[in-house]
């Protein structure tokens, strides 16, 4: 396929995005898309904060650096992205899942889930919208002997499953994981132990496969040409959703919806991700903005930020290129950070991630020994409250000339989460073409796990 200028309304806008009449042309086009959420740029352009913003000139050539890497990712040009952009379609596996999820719910009442980074994080995002009725599911994703020995001392090993997640099927931390879980169970429950564990990884040869089969765990083949940080749409994420009681088709649903806005040439009259990764990127070539904070209003996405972080940091962080990402939290750090971020150095670009939570939650009411000072806050609810919060924040960082984008969510809910997954998904992958990096390696960090080798083999 062909991605034109005059093909791609949103290609068309950017030329004239800086105008108001440009902007609300943006608008209703995207209102004519499946609403699962609004990314909204004005406030990274020069015309809205001056001199810190990006100007016409500026952004133009970064779109067309954009426009290109994503026809190549269309393309099926830019090796490694094909298996991870066939996820969202896929339907013929779910069935399975969702038979494994009733078997380990109908037998357990804690679900254990051993892996680190890409293995732990997607499942953690998605599983954050799970109800409060759903299979209790607990992440063990840092390696630290005081949490492992609380998290073994106090389990109900007869009422408690375990899902091991490694690509390779030697990372060391999830190894040592199960390594003492699965013993630590066997002493408890014997021959038994071994039902209790599910197991993924990838369909070759490693420690952890050989010993999920000699053990005989269940075992599902991770896909060997998916990646950790981008696996959140394959079983490493959709078996954990499937146990928390999620509707896996509609995350994939949602993730679709916006690669097909993205690449197909028939709905694509916006790309929200091409343009997230041309204002990204040219803020850090233009304003030096090197860093990029992620800061949704909403508990339940907290987990997503940090799933963020390890995508962008880990994919472009490469041959001195890329951009630091920070996760924040609203309203939290807005007593902590936000401070810095007004008054102190230029160097950010922000994403608030704003939710329809006015009239959500309990009622602040009325007493009759109110002091005056809190009023304001008298009649309405929390929802009142932190949705006034996000829109200050905002429009604060605006005021102070901060570059400041905003996604609206009309609602948290599987295809939502689905659609943001594919959105920061794509551009990252594009943002990586642009810069001449590989998305899908991370050669710095084999280092550091040969030297940790050593080191415990010389002790």
């Amino acid at each position: 396929m062909t991605f034109t200028t005059t093909k791609l309304l949103c290609w068309v806008l950017i030329r004239v995005v800086a105008t108001k009449e440009g902007l609300d042309l943006l608008d209703k086009a995207v209102h004519r898309m499946p609403v699962h959420y609004k990314q909204h740029i004005d406030g990274c352009l020069s015309d809205t904060i001056g001199e810190h913003g990006l100007s016409e000139v500026e952004l133009a050539p970064m779109v067309d650096a954009a426009e290109k890497a994503t026809s190549d990712l269309g393309n099926g040009v830019i090796q490694g992205a094909a298996e991870i952009l066939a996820l969202p379609t896929q339907r013929d596996d779910l069935a399975h899942l969702d038979a494994i999820a009733e078997e380990m719910r109908s037998r357990f009442e804690t679900l254990i889930v051993l892996g680190t980074g890409g293995s732990s994080l997607g499942g953690r995002a998605i599983t954050a919208l799970r109800p409060d009725n759903a299979m209790k599911l607990q992440f063990v994703d840092n390696l630290d002997p005081a949490t492992m020995s609380g998290l073994l001392d106090g389990t109900d090993f007869s009422r408690t499953g375990f899902l091991v997640v490694s690509k390779s099927g030697a990372t060391s931390e999830t190894m040592a994981q199960y390594l003492v879980s699965f013993a630590a169970t066997q002493a408890t429950l014997g021959g038994d132990a071994s039902s209790h564990f599910v197991v993924i990884t990838d369909p070759f040869d490693s420690p952890l496969r050989h010993l999920a089969s000699v053990r005989g765990h269940t075992i599902l083949d991770h896909d060997p040409g998916v990646g950790g940080r981008f696996s959140v749409l394959s079983n490493v994420g959709m078996l954990p959703a499937a146990i928390g009681g999620l509707n896996t088709n509609e995350v994939r649903s949602g993730a679709a919806d916006v690669l097909e806005q993205a690449l197909g040439s028939s709905a694509a009259e916006t790309c929200p991700s091409a343009l997230g990764a041309a204002i990204c990127l040219g803020l850090a070539r233009h304003r030096d903005a090197r860093m990029s904070v992620l800061m949704p209003y909403a508990d339940t996405l907290e987990p997503f930020a940090a799933w963020y972080c390890q995508l962008w940091a880990e994919s472009l962080g490469k041959g001195g290129k890329g951009t630091t990402p920070v996760r924040a939290l609203g309203p939290v750090d807005q007593h902590s950070q936000l401070q810095l971020y007004l008054d102190g150095p230029k160097d950010k670009i922000f994403t608030i991630v704003e939710t329809a939570i006015s009239g959500e939650g309990h009622e602040i009411s009325d007493f009759e020994e109110a002091p005056a000072s809190i009023e304001y806050l008298l009649g309405n609810s929390i929802g009142d409250l932190v949705a006034a919060q996000q829109l200050a924040t905002r429009n604060t960082l605006i005021e102070h000339k901060c570059p400041t984008r905003f996604f609206s969510v009309p609602r948290i809910e599987e295809s939502s989460m689905g659609a943001l997954f594919m959105h920061f998904m794509l551009e990252t992958m594009i943002a990586a073409r642009m810069l001449g990096v590989d998305a899908f390696n991370q050669p710095a960090v084999e280092d550091g796990k040969a030297r940790m080798r050593t080191y415990l083999e010389n002790r």
